[in-house]
């Protein structure tokens, strides 16, 4: 999973970890962001805005919104729905919202950030809402930490600080994937193919090998399976053949040196396992609608 969240970029900025009294709530909107919340006492309830019902969170319940749907947060049904925004605006301010009377709930609210154009199977499989119940209190503590260095690393703005929010965010996005998948009970999609130990095994080999000249067979053949059915349970789990997972990744990471370096396309045709540059220009076209050099143009933009 390391490999694919470096090519997404993955990040995170921590709005708050804030203590909420009395009737208070909250209504954010759409984003392009991946927004989450930690429930670290009290209780309030999240609602989408086209479900029929509510979400009760209580003290350790953690709620991931992988595609930043909009959605509310509130103590009470009558309790009145502030713009996020706003709250986050007056936070630590003298207007500071919903200060007056016992604290209902102590909340860390913040997103994470990845690039949405990376049209990836692991973030294609994930569900809207990904709603943890009750974790454990040991690692709702090692999560809290792992936020708490989030926010001084982003406050302090020593040298390396991107790395190390970078590398925070990355383990606390990968620790709460994990969680959502051991808790689920229908275990499938992209999350199960990184458990499934052969099928890991196989996207290791592609992913750290991706300019070799790769088959069905022969990758089967690594992984102690039979062509057949390596083929089957892969396309299972994945939601693509191997040789289409295979030219994906060639091209997510051809898109990521074509974005960053002055390489020659031939160089990057062969970088990522391809012999000529017609054939690497064919297949990056056929994935994004664009070639090599329409590429490079999008990223200066």
């Amino acid at each position: 999973m390391s490999r694919i969240l470096e090519l997404i970029s993955l990040s995170s900025v921590v709005y708050f970890r804030s203590d909420f009294c009395g009737s208070w709530g909250m209504e954010m909107p759409d984003s392009p962001y991946a927004s989450f919340h930690m429930v670290l006492r009290g209780q309030c309830r999240l609602r989408l805005p086209d479900d029929s019902q509510d979400y009760p969170l209580s003290s350790g319940d953690v709620v991931l919104l992988p595609f930043g749907n909009s959605h509310q947060l509130y103590e009470g049904n009558s309790s009145v729905r502030v713009a996020g925004s706003e709250v986050l605006t007056r936070m630590g301010t003298e207007d500071q919202l919903f200060t007056e009377g016992p604290v209902a709930t102590t909340l860390v609210c913040g997103h994470f950030e990845f690039d949405r154009s990376v049209n990836h199977t692991l973030l294609r499989s994930l569900p809207n809402l990904i709603h943890l119940t009750g974790v454990d209190q040991s690692r709702i503590a090692e999560w809290n930490s792992l936020i708490q260095m989030i926010i001084e690393e982003t406050r302090g703005g020593l040298p390396g600080s991107g790395l190390v929010v970078s590398r925070l965010a990355e383990s606390l996005f990968v620790q709460i994937l994990r969680s959502h998948y051991l808790s689920s009970t229908e275990r499938s999609g992209f999350l199960a193919a990184l458990y499934d130990s052969r099928i890991s095994q196989a996207l290791d080999l592609i992913h750290d090998h991706f300019d070799e000249e790769w088959t069905i067979g022969n990758i089967a053949l690594r992984v102690g399976m039979s062509r057949a059915s390596f083929s089957e349970r892969f396309h299972r789990l994945v939601g693509e053949t191997p040789m289409q997972y295979l030219t994906a990744w060639r091209m997510l990471i051809a898109r990521r040196i074509l974005r960053s370096t002055n390489d020659s396309l031939i160089h990057v045709a062969e970088t990522v396992g391809y012999a000529s540059e017609a054939a690497f220009s064919r297949a990056l076209k056929r994935l994004y609608g664009a070639n090599p050099t329409q590429v490079r143009k999008e990223a200066a933009l």
